[in-house]
């Protein structure tokens, strides 16, 4: 069990995310980064290859994303939470007890086809897209509610994450760095606002940036970007 960094596979598409040069492409006074810089845990079973977030408030209470309860007082109840939401999900067929009736072998063998919860390890293009779109939404919306306490936005003010759209990654040095599009509403408003997001990797996942642009930034229409 960990946490880590989580690194993403750069997509390949020749729009651009958000120009390096925020200062015309950001709204006017709408740069929405974090300070102090905000992180983000992310939490793996290496049995598994479901992605857990977890965040902590300004109380000191961890949140889970996927919510499996909550909020936590420490970060192991969030861990043990996370362990008996996996417990739940397992197959009656990858069970300790019915893996430990078979042979050595044809234990391995199952362990190798197969995930805890019974799904194929190795799923079609279309699975992986969408478990890829998953974790990402799952990501985006800790952002999002780190952002809404970071700035004191609450009930109509607060932003809620509405799509993921794109993302790349990229390197500098021996840093990465995870660049993200998506759209977000604060549950007062009636229009939709897309957002960039720039998360430095590490051991905790801190967010560098966080901005709301415009859909006609330098001339990039976003409505046509895919994630």
């Amino acid at each position: 069990m960990k946490e880590s960094s989580t690194t993403a596979t750069s997509s390949s598409t020749p729009q651009a995310l958000l120009p390096n040069n925020t200062e015309t492409s950001a709204s006017p006074g709408r740069c929405l980064s974090s300070s102090p810089r905000s992180t983000i845990l992310l939490h793996e079973h290496p049995d598994w290859y479901l992605k857990f977030y977890i965040r902590t408030d300004r109380s000191a209470s961890f949140h889970t994303y996927p919510d499996v309860g909550g909020p936590f007082k420490s970060l192991q109840e969030a861990r043990n939470a996370i362990d008996c939401h996996l417990h739940g999900l397992e197959h009656k067929t990858m069970c300790k007890d019915s893996l430990d009736k078979l042979s050595p072998m044809d234990r391995l063998i199952q362990r190798s086809l197969y995930w805890p919860d019974g799904s194929r390890r190795k799923c079609s293009e279309a699975s992986a897209y969408e478990n890829t779109r998953t974790e990402t939404g799952h990501l985006l919306k800790a952002l999002v509610d780190k952002y809404n306490e970071d700035h004191e936005l609450s009930a109509d003010r607060a932003y809620e994450l509405k799509d993921a759209l794109h993302y790349q990654t990229m390197r500098e040095g021996c840093i990465f760095y995870s660049h993200f599009n998506f759209t977000a509403k604060a549950k007062g408003a009636g229009g939709i606002d897309l957002f960039f997001a720039e998360v430095m990797e590490g051991d905790e996942m801190a967010v560098s940036c966080f901005c709301m642009i415009d859909t006609d930034a330098n001339g990039i229409l976003y409505s046509s970007i895919t994630f």
